[in-house]
């Protein structure tokens, strides 16, 4: 069975392919506008299975992992927000910067990888595991069933 990290890496290698192709797609702001709601769907189901795991694991954490951990819901927030500016400035057809978005993004995906993920594999029992890796597969698989629009 796969790992908790090798299936959210090729998750965000997936939600890196959907900002390429919103980023790609920019000028033309109908597309875009599909690109991007297809982009904060993935984000926030991506999201919703890591404060799950988040909350699986909170008890029995020390002072120092619960700070890395609300760190880490913090940076949902930040990027939260970039996705919320991009929304904004699609809509209202103003010109879209995605530097900040990619870039909180590219931090956020790094601490994952390297921290969060080993630490829910060294911390969850097999269920849980087994839980995530399920949930993963099941957004993987709504999303690759979603008509392509282009």
């Amino acid at each position: 069975m796969e790992g908790i990290k090798e299936v959210m890496v090729k998750e965000h290698a997936k939600i890196a392919i959907l900002l390429e192709k919103l980023e790609a797609d920019i000028a033309n702001n109908q597309e875009a506008r599909k690109d991007f709601q297809e982009l904060r769907s993935y984000m926030k189901q991506h999201f919703y299975i890591e404060d799950d795991a988040i909350f699986s694991i909170f008890s029995n954490m020390n002072d120092k992992e619960v700070s890395s951990i609300f760190d880490l819901m913090q940076e949902h927030g930040l990027i939260l927000g970039d996705l919320n500016d991009v929304e904004k400035a699609i809509t209202k057809n103003l010109p879209v910067d995605l530097i900040k978005l990619k870039k909180d993004m590219k931090e956020h995906f790094e601490i994952e990888e390297k921290f969060f993920y080993p630490t829910l594999e060294k911390e969850l029992n097999e269920n849980q595991k087994s839980f995530i890796v399920m949930k993963v597969h099941e957004i993987s698989k709504r999303q690759s069933e979603k008509p392509a629009h282009k």
